[in-house]
């Protein structure tokens, strides 16, 4: 690999299965802490209102999701001209629309073609429609 800054100097990269090993540890322990804490949510006999719930699961998966978005965030703007905080995340996704649709006796589910905004947060947090 040559960085574009100093072409004279290459880099090489290869794959080491010690850091893949800690990589992939890492990664079933954050799944693992996130499915308990969905779990006890799900678990609870006091369901709670809709809002409340919303706020429960997004505390919880606010810091991966704050890790996954740091380039977003990196790029955009300071204090008042800051178009990206995580309400403004959330908001955008939540034009991407799921329904169950039933149409001459056939029933599907359709989903809104996310625009590009929508799509590069899809891409930063690794989800796919």
């Amino acid at each position: 690999m040559i960085d574009p800054e100093r072409p004279q100097q290459r880099y090489c990269l290869c794959r080491n299965p010690e850091t893949a090993a800690c990589e992939t540890t890492t990664r079933q322990r954050l799944l693992d802490l996130t499915q308990g804490g969905l779990a006890k949510i799900a678990a609870r006999k006091k369901k709670g209102a809709a809002d409340r719930l919303g706020a429960q699961v997004g505390k919880l998966l606010a810091p991966v999701m704050q890790q996954r978005l740091q380039p977003l965030f990196e790029q955009d703007g300071q204090d008042k001209h800051r178009q990206w905080t995580m309400e403004n995340v959330i908001e955008r996704l939540k034009g991407i629309r799921r329904q169950r649709v039933r149409a001459n006796g056939v029933e599907f589910d359709q989903v809104s073609q996310p625009d590009e905004e929508q799509q590069k947060i899809l891409d930063l947090l690794k989800i796919r429609l």
